[in-house]
């Protein structure tokens, strides 16, 4: 190969990885604006009420997440018709192995970690839900270490160290008079955050084999938030002592219009945020997107703030925890990739060091 030739490759592949970053900060923009836009709908009637108690905030989450994902699954299927991947994708991947084998990894980051993250939102508020969830990837690494015997370096052992020391500084004191489950819901957060890692190990090998889009749109998305609907949300409701309240909550949200709306329009940020996510990874390497997806704790407060200065919502957050969302999230990124070369793009798209 000449050097012109070679240079002209190089030149577009550097394009490549430089678009790959900026769609992969754009995912955890869109998750931030996602989490904001959620704790707001979570507020409204019928998703929130003074007389509810925990039992019956934990079924108007779970119904709050069914239709998110539901929703964000329609932006998902609309996207994919559009590039050509369409229903028939659909079917042909649940005759494969790997098929099943992401429904199994959607199985636990879909209606189980989303849902978790959702009554965190509600019981603890966005902001602090994003900030204990976005340290997902440390998780994971720790268990690869175990389950896969990979070494974790000494990198990524101070980051740890600074993930805890985040969590513990956001978790130390809760807003003012606003949230009085709000250490029910960090535990929430947590679970979250643990069953996200765990869907990460499942799926990452079955990703590397087939188009990644698709089952963002099925297994991800209109899985989770069926399974949501129709098994968790009655399942809560029984243990809980509510029946099956979270059909009436159903009716009354889309009879209401605006908290319906509201969720919608955060679906839009999921389904983007899972979309870009995605080809983010394949751009410009896992390590460079994820250290840009979890950046979206940081989002959060950012669009909490610019809507609460533009009259659009009430947000609170201490000063203290702003200081620990900022410590989890370069603590993950020391985790999940060397900072030195997360913008070193020349020679090619390879992954960055972990």
């Amino acid at each position: 190969m000449n050097m012109n030739a070679r240079d002209a490759l190089e030149k577009k592949r550097l394009k490549f990885a430089k678009v790959g970053i900026i769609i992969g900060l754009g995912a955890g923009v869109a998750y931030g604006f996602q989490g904001i836009v959620l704790g707001e709908a979570g507020t409204l009637s019928p998703f929130a009420d003074p007389s509810y108690g925990l039992w019956l905030i934990c079924v108007a989450s779970l119904v709050t997440s069914g239709l998110h994902e539901i929703f964000a699954g329609v932006w998902a299927l609309v996207f994919n018709q559009a590039r050509g991947t369409g229903l028939r994708e659909y079917g042909r991947l649940l005759k494969t192995k790997m098929g099943w084998m992401l429904m199994g990894g959607a199985l636990v980051g879909g209606p189980l970690a989303a849902s978790a993250y959702l009554i965190a939102i509600n019981l603890c508020g966005p902001t602090y839900a994003a900030a204990i969830t976005a340290f997902f990837p440390v998780i994971g690494q720790v268990l690869s270490s175990i389950f896969f015997k990979e070494k974790i370096k000494g990198r990524a052992w101070m980051g740890i160290l600074l993930v805890v020391i985040g969590s513990l500084v956001v978790g130390f004191a809760p807003p003012e008079g606003v949230y009085p489950h709000f250490y029910v819901g960090i535990i929430f957060a947590v679970i979250s955050a643990v069953l996200w890692a765990v869907e990460g190990i499942i799926v990452t090998y079955a990703n590397d084999i087939v188009d990644a889009y698709v089952p963002v749109g099925v297994f991800r998305s209109f899985g989770a938030g069926i399974m949501d609907l129709l098994i968790l949300v009655p399942l809560c409701g029984a243990i809980g002592g509510v029946g099956l309240s979270g059909f009436g909550m159903i009716a009354d949200a889309f009879a209401a219009g605006w908290p319906v709306i509201l969720v919608a329009i955060a679906a839009i940020g999921g389904a983007f945020n899972y979309l870009a996510f995605y080809s983010a990874m394949s751009m410009t390497g896992v390590g460079r997107a994820m250290a840009l997806d979890v950046t979206y704790g940081v989002w959060s407060i950012l669009f909490g703030f610019a809507f609460q200065a533009l009259g659009l919502i009430e947000y609170s957050i201490t000063t203290m925890a702003v200081i620990g969302v900022i410590v989890i999230v370069a603590g993950t990124i020391l985790v999940i990739a060397n900072p030195k070369e997360l913008l070193q793009l020349r020679g090619g798209v390879q992954d960055v060091a972990v």
